[in-house]
């Protein structure tokens, strides 16, 4: 956490309202928070005894009182003029949503530097596709009236979360630009909810790309093909997880190779992933045992 704190801090753009919101933390986070707010009166802190991170992230957005508001998990931190830049690029660009690439464990790889700017659907297109636009909440920065129709993070969903996040926000927007500017470091624990064993926190990320299915459909009829060879290819990683888990639930194995099948024929069509997962996918859905080998 202290790495994450000074080097929000200490951002070459200083106008900031950092708000820190304490889950009923069971080590000593709560009190490094403390210890930071005694030094720097841009910081707010808020305990709450552990509800989850949804209702810790809507707490978050209900203290928001800037113009732009962007999220940085407390294992993770950013270049020293991240919100400089992509606040002058959104200004600039009199865009809603400013994004930039992340690095993996300071794995950092060559950049060339270089903008773009998206329309609404264009961005939509990006976002099912996971190229420029993908749903990670951390590498946004995002104008505040975005938030308008109170969109919320649901309690009961804790895998893919950020992604319905941004897909609500992302109906709010008229243009977005990107940069490939590496500007957030993204540190991934192997102990953290995205690695953990598979159970009903992971399954639930198949509710979010239902929804994000359903909604395609509704509102961008034209990526409908796109949305559903993407669901087909989120479920089948889930199915993958499973497997390499030994989940036993096959009420809950079925349901996930039934929309594989179900899909597949959009991701037969859609060129949105590589043959191998394909093959993977049709393999997962004859053979569960045989999912977990591979």
């Amino acid at each position: 956490m202290p790495q994450c704190l000074d080097s929000v801090l200490a951002q070459t753009y200083e106008n900031l309202q950092v708000v820190l919101v304490d889950d009923g933390s069971k080590d000593n986070s709560l009190e490094i928070c403390q210890q930071y707010a005694a030094k720097d009166s841009r910081i707010e802190v808020y305990h709450q005894e552990n509800q989850g991170v949804a209702t810790a992230r809507n707490a978050l957005l209900s203290k928001i009182k800037g113009d732009y508001f962007f999220f940085v998990d407390s294992d993770d931190w950013i270049e020293l003029d991240m919100i400089e830049f992509l606040l002058t690029r959104v200004e600039k660009e009199r865009a809603d949503i400013a994004t930039c690439d992340i690095v993996i464990n300071d794995s950092k790889v060559s950049s060339d530097y270089f903008s773009k700017i998206y329309s609404k659907d264009e961005a939509v297109e990006r976002f099912l596709y996971h190229l420029e636009f993908r749903g990670s909440l951390c590498n946004k920065l995002t104008k505040s009236t975005l938030l308008c129709n109170r969109p919320k993070f649901l309690k009961d969903i804790s895998y893919g979360e950020d992604a319905l996040f941004c897909w609500e926000l992302l109906k709010e927007a008229k243009k977005v630009v990107y940069t490939d500017r590496q500007f957030y470091h993204y540190r991934m624990l192997m102990d953290s909810l995205t690695h953990c064993a598979f159970g009903p926190r992971k399954l639930s990320g198949h509710k979010v790309w239902s929804i994000l299915c359903d909604e395609t459909a509704r509102l961008y009829p034209q990526y409908s093909d796109v949305a559903h060879a993407r669901f087909c290819v989120e479920t089948t990683l889930l199915l993958r997880d499973a497997a390499h888990c030994g989940y036993k639930k096959m009420d809950n194995v079925k349901m996930l190779q039934r929309t594989i099948k179900k899909h597949w024929p959009c991701l037969n069509k859609v060129s949105i992933t590589s043959l191998k997962m394909k093959i993977y996918a049709l393999l997962a859905c004859r053979s569960y045992w045989l999912a977990g080998k591979i």
